[in-house]
């Protein structure tokens, strides 16, 4: 064996068990930080652990700023819940918090509707959640099982009696036929549930073939400024009529001017608030903060799902 191939023999050697030293190291870190514990989120919004997969439902994405609302002792009038569609939605003041994470299915905003909606408070919580699901951002559904988180989110809201305002999910390129699915289980829904008004965002983002209108979709898949602009009187109605219902009296809610958000949110760290794969798989342009990256991949996708991240580097929605 001639030197030269002893040396190159030892240096892979040695590679080798450093590599394993190290994977051997994270493990043990890992297992250490893992379980039960009173601080589970680092300042910057991801887990203790370093692994955005330890976070699976981002649950420490707006960990530290539920904390400082709840600290604060403000009552938002509205939470919105759900993906990059919300989490990009023009800023409405302090009334409504946004707690929009960029390519979340409707399985991981159940998993922090708790904390992240009920847990603060609200006079109301806004649902906006499916087009993940359709795009498959976390594998496959069922309109059952989609029908099922939604229900159970309404559920756990009108268990401390607040009204539910119901978002149907805007079109997107290549998905007509899904969108038409699952828009058919959420108008269902709101129809056969107490407590819980349709705001149907598709009928004014759509034309009657289920196309987008020209000019609202910034990328196919989530709105620009105009489409926002075109969304706010649908979800200002829908709040009036919520807050009728539940005996409180209206107040006049912020138009939209001019900003366009496709995903944006300030994060924990003053990060860029942004989506990168459409609420399935799209893109999402910024509000301002940057989100786990094990929800800011994008998924081999049709059209324009291919670019805003969930929390975005989000999905579609």
């Amino acid at each position: 064996m001639t030197l030269r191939l002893r040396f190159v023999l030892t240096g892979l050697a040695l590679a080798a068990a450093v590599y394993l030293g190290l994977t051997m190291w994270h493990a043990h870190r890992r297992a250490a930080l893992s379980g039960l514990t009173d601080a589970p989120c680092t300042a910057a919004g991801r887990s203790i652990t370093g692994s955005d997969f330890d976070d699976w439902g981002a649950l420490c994405f707006y960990h530290a700023q539920n904390a400082r609302l709840l600290a604060s002792g403000q009552r938002p009038d509205v939470v919105m819940i759900g993906d990059s569609i919300t989490m990009g939605w023009p800023d409405q003041g302090t009334a409504v918090v946004n707690r929009g994470i960029g390519r979340q299915s409707s399985s991981q905003i159940l998993l922090r509707f708790m904390q992240d909606a009920v847990g603060l408070k609200p006079r109301m919580v806004h649902i906006l959640a499916g087009t993940n699901d359709v795009a498959g951002t976390t594998g496959p559904v069922t309109p059952g099982q989609l029908e099922d988180n939604l229900r159970a989110m309404i559920a756990l809201a009108q268990a401390r009696g607040l009204p539910v305002v119901l978002g149907t999910v805007p079109p997107a390129a290549g998905f007509r036929a899904d969108i038409a699915q699952v828009n058919a289980v959420i108008r269902r829904i709101a129809r056969d549930s107490h407590a819980v008004v349709l705001a149907d965002y598709h009928a004014v983002l759509a034309n009657p073939d289920g196309t987008a209108k020209a000019g609202l979709l910034a990328d196919g898949i989530h709105p620009g400024p105009a489409g926002y602009a075109a969304m706010q009187p649908v979800f200002a109605r829908a709040v009036r009529s919520a807050k009728a219902m539940a005996g409180e009296p209206a107040r006049r809610l912020p138009t939209i001017a001019g900003r366009s958000a496709a995903c944006a949110r300030p994060a924990p760290n003053a990060a860029a608030r942004r989506s990168r794969a459409p609420s399935s798989r799209g893109t999402c342009a910024a509000r301002g903060t940057r989100a786990p990256r094990h929800i800011a991949g994008t998924r081999k996708a049709a059209g324009a799902w291919g670019g805003r991240a969930g929390n975005s580097g989000s999905p579609p929605s």
